[in-house]
């Protein structure tokens, strides 16, 4: 999967948060996929502007490989988390993390009230994400801040941060309404110092106020995480380190997947609909729209 990686600059974020989306409302079970017997989890905000079809192709891809040389034997929760550490390791260097495997896929997608376990991108108040970040145990300040340091990657869309460019209150923010005046496809770097790379650059942006999303913002105006905003900015050690352990612990939500299945036909459908076309409403990989942009 390295030369997708390498030659395709919205694949690695886009897995990265595949597998936060996925694992955050009800634990890694491939849910996200999923179009059938409730609403896609891929049409609940947040995720609606964050999905990459890149990033979809490439499970389903894997998955028809991995099948054809060994039967239906691995989950597309398991190859999205191997996908996602990959992707982590290939755009972060020495960030690596475990990862317990022999997870399930899900019978159904997450609902509209899991979905929204997950911040929006719009999220003004460090306060808000905080709560939701507790209600999946992570209650640390810490973690949120770390959590977010996944934005030093990718590119957003403009509708994903259209709330902070309209106001205008800013040097940066008029840039970036005046970005999606003139380019209504244009795609924000999350982080115009290494856009590419898994580092700390992202935090010394929020604390000079050239955060792109509004939660990105709220990080730097909240002492309970603008703190920790300064420690990982100066310790990049520290942020790898404990980025790799934070992003193994998505497996602990809701207890990870240990009920469910491995699907046969396809990630997107679960086995009782059988091989073949699939289901009326099937949003095809190809037909996924979306930027690189995290959703907090």
């Amino acid at each position: 999967m390295y030369i997708p990686l390498r030659t395709d600059s919205t694949l690695a974020p886009g897995l990265i948060r595949l597998y936060f989306n996925d694992c955050f409302p009800n634990g890694c079970d491939a849910s996200i996929f999923l179009t059938w017997p409730n609403t896609p989890e891929c049409l609940y905000e947040p995720n609606k502007y964050i999905l990459t079809g890149s990033a979809w192709d490439l499970i389903e891809s894997l998955r028809r490989s991995v099948h054809a040389e060994c039967g239906a034997t691995v989950s597309c929760a398991d190859i999205l988390v191997v996908a996602a550490r990959e992707a982590v390791k290939f755009v972060g260097g020495t960030i690596n993390f475990p990862m317990p495997l022999g997870w399930l896929d899900g019978l159904a997608p997450a609902t509209s009230l899991e979905v929204s376990s997950i911040p929006s991108a719009r999220t003004e108040q460090a306060s808000v994400m905080l709560a939701k970040f507790a209600s999946r145990g992570f209650d640390h300040p810490a973690e949120l801040v770390l959590f977010l340091g996944a934005h030093s990657i990718g590119r957003a869309h403009c509708e994903s941060f259209k709330d902070r460019a309209d106001r205008q209150s800013d040097d940066f923010s008029r840039k970036l309404f005046w970005h999606c005046q003139n380019d209504k496809s244009w795609m924000q770097p999350l982080d115009y110092i290494t856009p590419d790379r898994l580092d700390t650059n992202y935090y010394a942006n929020v604390l000079a106020g050239e955060g792109v999303l509004t939660s990105d913002m709220a990080l730097g105006s909240d002492p309970r995480t603008r703190s920790w905003v300064e420690f990982y900015m100066n310790n990049p050690d520290n942020f790898a380190d404990d980025f790799s352990i934070l992003m193994g612990r998505l497996f602990t939500v809701r207890g990870g997947a240990r009920r469910g299945e491995i699907r046969k036909y396809g990630c997107f459908k679960i086995n009782a609909v059988g091989p073949g076309a699939g289901i009326p409403g099937v949003v095809s990989s190809s037909e996924q729209e979306g930027a690189a942009a995290s959703s907090a």
